[in-house]
């Protein structure tokens, strides 16, 4: 199965400037998805379904070291959904290093694997 989506408007889950206390939330705003399966190798089955996005609510709520697969990195620990999913956001790498949840129930965890520089 291959899932393509469409956002009406850039959907930027990061605000320009973080620091510890900060809060934001993302835009609301409306998302157009259109999954492709493919069925015994027969025919490929197509549809398009244009579904809103909520806003989602961010909390910057400290700074840690965090290591994963690319390396060590100090990083921003910003919560959402309640404290439910924590992502960490770490300056030099301009990007979000690891996001997670502890919650037994829907447990996940991805982490930043490695880094390629690009040349300007």
């Amino acid at each position: 199965m291959k899932l393509d989506a469409d956002f009406e408007v850039p959907y930027t889950l990061l605000t320009k400037y973080i620091e510890v206390g900060a809060q934001w939330a993302t835009p609301s705003t409306n998302a157009s998805v259109q999954p492709r399966l493919i069925l015994f190798f027969i025919f490929p089955l197509e549809y398009k379904l244009k579904i809103p996005v909520l806003s989602i609510y961010f909390d910057c709520v400290g700074e840690e070291t965090i290591t994963v697969p690319a390396g060590s990195f100090d990083a921003f620990k910003i919560t959402t959904i309640g404290g439910l999913i924590n992502l960490y956001y770490a300056p030099e790498t301009r990007n979000i290093i690891k996001i997670g949840t502890e919650e037994s129930d829907i447990y996940f965890d991805l982490q930043l694997k490695s880094m390629k520089s690009k040349s300007l």
